[in-house]
């Protein structure tokens, strides 16, 4: 069983899966996370995100992806 990733391991696993967002050609994507970032501080996976360091994760997401879909106002 693949363990479900927060926006922390997400930030770093996006460069393996889109190099160059420049040369990705990308039709539909979706960023789901959240219920492992909002667990309990004191949780024993320590996958705990606090809210500001989630939006900052969430916007790091979000610009890694392609220009034009920014310029298409999906962004």
């Amino acid at each position: 069983m693949q363990q479900p990733l927060g926006t922390e391991q997400g930030l770093k696993v996006l460069p393996k899966i889109m190099s160059d967002p420049q040369q990705t050609s990308v039709r539909f994507m979706a960023i789901i996370f959240g219920s492992n970032d909002a667990c309990f501080s004191d949780a024993e996976n320590g996958e705990h995100v606090s809210l500001d360091q989630y939006k900052k994760n969430l916007v790091k997401l979000l610009t890694h992806l392609p220009q034009r879909l920014t310029a298409l106002g999906f962004c």
